[in-house]
C-alpha cells in the first residue's frame, strides 16, 4: 500500500512545476504531462513498480496503440495505466473516445492539470478537480492502491504456493532417490537423460 501525504516533497514539487509552466505560458500536453509523470515515476519506485512511458496496448481487431504510461509490478503485470491531456481538452469526451478506441478500463487515470478521471474495472470511480495537494493525494491513493481481481488471485496463489512448493519438491526428490536406488529401468532412463543434457 502506498503511503502518501499532501506535504510530501514530490507532491509540492508537482504543483511548483505546473506553476512554472503556467508562468511561462506553456500548456501543451507534451510539456505539462512531465510534471505528473515525475510524480508517477517517483511513487512507482516506492511501490517497487516500474513506470513505462508510451506503453503498447493490444486492441481487439485493431492496430496496437499506446497509453502515455503504465505501471508494472515485479511480475511485469500492468497494475495501472495513465493517459494525459492538456487543459484545452474536454477530458470527459477524451475518456469516452479512448474507450471507444479499445483502451484498457482496468485501472486507468486520465489526467490534465487541474482534473483527473479514474476508471477501475470498467466503472468511473472519480472525476475530481486536483488543484490542491489534498485532492491530488486522494486520487493518487485510489489509483495506486487498487488491486484488480485477477491480481489479488495471483498474489494469493503466490503466497499459498510459496509454502507448498518446498514440501512438494522434497516429496518429489524422495521419490526420485528411491527409484534411483532400486528401479533398474529408471536408472537406465536417468543415465540416458543425464548423458543428453551434458
Amino acid at each position: 500500500m502506498l503511503e502518501l501525504k499532501p506535504n510530501h516533497k514530490p507532491v509540492l514539487n508537482y504543483f511548483a512545476e505546473l506553476a512554472e509552466f503556467e508562468k511561462h505560458g506553456h500548456s501543451n500536453e507534451m510539456t505539462v504531462r512531465n510534471a505528473f509523470q515525475n510524480l508517477l515515476e517517483y511513487y512507482s519506485k516506492k511501490m517497487q513498480w516500474q513506470f513505462i512511458e508510451e506503453y503498447p496496448i493490444k486492441r481487439k481487431g485493431r492496430r496496437d496503440a499506446s497509453v502515455d504510461g503504465a505501471l508494472l509490478d515485479q511480475f511485469s503485470l500492468a497494475r495501472a495505466f495513465w493517459e494525459a491531456k492538456d487543459t484545452k481538452d474536454d477530458l470527459a469526451f477524451e475518456v469516452r473516445k479512448k474507450f471507444e478506441d479499445g483502451y484498457p478500463q482496468t485501472n486507468i487515470l486520465f489526467w490534465q492539470p487541474g482534473r483527473a478521471i479514474l476508471v477501475q474495472n470498467g466503472r468511473q470511480i472519480l472525476d475530481e478537480p486536483i488543484t490542491t495537494p489534498d485532492k491530488l493525494v486522494e486520487v493518487m491513493l485510489a489509483f495506486f492502491n487498487y488491486d484488480q481481481p485477477y491480481i489479488k488471485e495471483w498474489e494469493h496463489a503466490v503466497e499459498e504456493f510459496k509454502n507448498t512448493i518446498p514440501v512438494l519438491a522434497k516429496s518429489v526428490l524422495k521419490i526420485l532417490e528411491e527409484q534411483r536406488a532400486k528401479n533398474r529401468s529408471f536408472q537406465e532412463s536417468f543415465a540416458r537423460w543425464i548423458f543428453r543434457i551434458n
